[in-house]
């Protein structure tokens, strides 16, 4: 079973997931060693680890580079944090494409828009799964 169906299958348990957040590989590391069945990233957590001002000067390419390290460094499941999209809604496809090729299970897509812009309602759309 592949990655994403193991996320998938935890994501749908019974069991409430805990997902400590990884800012590196070795913190990566030590929550699958705490016997953690998956990992979730936060570029809140990737720009405090670098010192870095606000969490937006974690960029996309400096995100999937911290990501893809904490995907080769455990054997778990890795949800990724996508931030906004890393830009406008039609930046979202090229944003999942790129964190699928480097080896994620999942990502957030959060409703915060980093850059301060607000995105009018009427350019919002909502997709569920069950």
């Amino acid at each position: 079973m592949n990655k994403s169906a193991q996320l998938r299958n935890l994501l749908s348990a019974k069991e409430t997931l805990v997902m400590p957040d990884a800012y590196d590989p070795i913190s990566a590391r030590i929550i699958e060693q705490a016997g953690f069945k998956a990992v979730q990233c936060s570029g809140y957590s990737f720009s405090v680890a670098a010192c870095k001002k606000q969490e937006i000067d974690i960029g996309l390419e400096e995100n999937l580079a911290i990501t893809a390290g904490i995907v080769r460094a455990v054997s778990i499941p890795v949800m990724a944090d996508g931030e906004d999209g890393f830009g406008g809604i039609e930046q979202i496809p090229n944003t999942i494409t790129r964190y699928v090729k480097i080896g994620v299970a999942g990502i957030n897509l959060e409703d915060q828009v980093l850059d301060r812009k607000l995105i009018p309602l009427s350019r919002t759309h909502f997709w569920f799964s069950k």
